[in-house]
């Protein structure tokens, strides 16, 4: 094949992908909170020069500053476009060696709404992409260069995801034993002597990691939360980790023991639960027992929800988590068959295992966290369709096309099974198994009454070259993605409604952005659930923001020891939807809404404050009239 031929099939290639990606805009999503913080910290390194906890990449924000001269809402968008191009481009490079560059992008596309539509944490899809570049650097050769350049890839993965450290270790608990075993250990010191000429990432990358530790801003939101932390139990807001667990398994503690989050925080439960412990190594002191017990209801939770966040099968009941268990368990085997003659591709694999489990361990419920399971069910996909290419071709036709049409029948009867034993049938799902029995049927026909003849050597051809595109779809939820986005897309285009990531129906800070700006300028200070947003495109300073959680869970206003609800301090406050309606769940927000918020509300509407209703988001109230 020519050059010419080559070049035209990788802008094919290209196009395909910034297609997905450009096409993802229109799904009726719009970034939350977690992403609110990023770009919060973005505004705050441009004007100060410092950045943000390790735990909250502080690489992110650098990225991110890259685009912040776009202003909002384009920053953004371009942003989600950039780093959806170059999250899809990583999973393609990683799939490739083992399949054709159609079957490549495929996966890749198929994957695109699910990496980009609703990611949270935002800088793990970079995570995703630098791990997957990295092993793809790696399997080609152990030369000195793509070593290093692999480590430097899986140190940026890291800075993005703390919890891809596990990839790093792995390697290099690897890379020390087989040095060990080349050259023995009085050779290590001079192996490992750092050579700028090959080297040359891995230093660049530590000299941003000495940058991002050296500035560290001093701000009480620069935390885990990204907000205050006053009343949060925990002795070391700034680990992720830390914060991750006392809040999560509080949580799981509410849901378990009361049913409901009305009236509760974890303020008050974790000195139920673990008796006030601020720490993992405290908390587990404190209620081994429960600790135990609730990781195993995570556990077998997370199976089924890791399943079914890949496959889009019901959940939950035992009889599926036995199910879903065989299916990962199938899923990690045809992964570490692909990768048995690739020592980094095998250590990769193996990595992803802790990595992926983590999410079981304390909110398995929460599908972002399985996002990195990607990479590996669009490797195992590719061997099993490999697999099924093989058996296409040892079979004779005839009985080849009669077991293919009956193994397809089976196929959707177990699917149909599943759907009917533990979630109704939607009407996609129907039109799904009435066209694959036709399908199945008109196989077994073929099978019968055409099976010597060349039409059944070209269907024969024809199942071949789809069986890995079909194994792609087997083990991905992208065919149901796409088929719901594009439902949207026309949906929109019939109503002459078309938007760019922005969210519909509820709250949106995009479509209420315009109008709620002018009315937050001049203000001696804003309290707001949305402060993080409020700050980053808001153009308000600093010193004029205050978030609802520096308020208590306890007491009410005129009684309590806080005081920070004065009208020479907080003269405006943004009662949004979330705000006057949520109850929050570990963290509550009902609590401090009908105990603060709203009798202070009251009381700035007493001294002349003026309510701005706002349609999609709630209101502003505001003393004085805004420039």
């Amino acid at each position: 094949m020519n050059s010419s031929t080559n070049t035209t099939r990788y802008i094919a290639a290209a196009f395909v992908l910034i297609s997905g990606v450009t096409l993802s805009l229109l799904g009726h999503w719009e970034m939350g909170g977690e992403s609110w913080g990023y770009w919060f910290f973005a505004r705050l390194f441009s004007e100060s020069g410092q950045f943000n906890i390790f735990d909250r990449s502080p690489l992110y924000i650098l990225y991110l500053n890259a685009f912040r001269w776009l202003g909002y809402p384009y920053c953004v968008t371009g942003e989600y476009i950039v780093s959806g191009l170059i999250v899809s481009v990583s999973i393609a490079c990683l799939v490739r060696p083992y399949c054709s560059l159609a079957s490549s992008v495929f996966a890749s596309f198929l994957w695109i709404p699910t990496l980009l539509l609703g990611m949270e944490p935002p800088p793990q899809k970079l995570a995703i992409a630098c791990s997957c570049f990295a092993v793809s650097i790696r399997r080609g050769s152990n030369s000195r260069l793509q070593i290093a350049s692999s480590y430097a890839l899986f140190l940026l993965a890291y800075l993005f995801r703390p919890t891809y450290i596990v990839l790093i270790l792995i390697f290099l608990v690897w890379d020390f034993a087989q040095l060990v075993k080349k050259n023995g250990i009085l050779a290590v010191p001079s192996s490992i002597r750092p050579k700028l000429s090959t080297d040359w990432g891995m230093i660049l990358v530590l000299c941003l990691c000495m940058w991002f530790w050296i500035m560290q801003s001093p701000h009480q939101f620069n935390n885990a939360h990204f907000s205050s932390t006053t009343w949060f139990p925990g002795d070391n807001p700034k680990s992720l980790g830390e914060a991750h667990f006392i809040q999560g398994f509080n949580w799981k503690y509410i849901e378990h023991k009361y049913g409901a989050f009305e009236g509760r925080d974890f303020y008050f439960t974790n000195q139920e639960v673990f008796q006030g412990a601020t720490n993992v190594l405290g908390a587990i002191r404190a209620n081994p027992r429960f600790l135990f017990e609730q990781v195993t209801r995570n556990i077998i939770t997370g199976v089924q929800v890791l399943i079914a966040f890949a496959t889009e099968l019901p959940v939950y009941s035992f009889h599926f988590f036995v199910i879903s268990t065989f299916l990962l368990i199938a899923v990690y085997y045809g992964a570490f068959r692909l990768s048995q003659s690739n020592t980094p591709m095998i250590l990769f694999v193996l990595g992803h295992i802790p990595l992926i489990a983590s999410g079981f361990t304390v909110t398995p419920e929460s599908v972002r966290h399985y996002c990195p399971i990607v990479a590996i069910l669009s490797m195992s996909a590719c061997w099993f369709g490999a697999q099924g290419q093989i058996i296409l071709q040892k079979l004779p036709p005839s009985r080849l096309l009669l077991r293919i049409g009956l193994a397809l029948a089976c196929l959707i009867s177990l699917f149909l099974f599943l759907r009917i034993t533990f979630k109704p049938m939607s009407q996609r799902g129907t039109v799904f198994v009435i066209i694959g029995y036709l399908v199945a049927l008109s196989i077994v026909l073929i099978s019968r009454y055409g099976s010597q003849d060349h039409r059944s050597q070209k269907w024969l051809s024809l199942f071949r070259l789809v069986a890995v595109p079909m194994a792609l779809m087997a083990l991905s939820n992208g065919a149901t993605k796409w088929v719901s986005l594009f439902g949207s897309i026309i949906n929109d285009i019939r109503q002459a409604d078309i938007r760019v990531l922005e969210s519909r129906g509820g709250q949106s800070m995009k479509t209420t952005f315009n109008e709620l700006k002018p009315l937050l300028q001049n203000k001696r200070g804003i309290l707001s659930l949305e402060h993080s947003f409020v700050y980053a495109f808001m153009d308000v300073p600093l010193d004029r923001i205050y978030d609802v959680w520096e308020i208590p869970p306890f007491g009410r206003l005129g009684d309590s020891p806080y005081d920070g609800l004065q009208p020479n301090r907080v003269d405006c406050v943004l009662v949004s939807k979330s705000l006057a309606t949520a109850v929050g769940a570990a963290t509550n927000t009902q609590l401090r809404y009908q105990n603060y918020i709203a009798p202070y509300v009251d009381t700035l509407v007493s001294m002349g404050a003026t309510s701005y209703n706002i349609t999609g988001f709630g209101r502003v109230v505001a003393l004085g009239t805004h420039p």
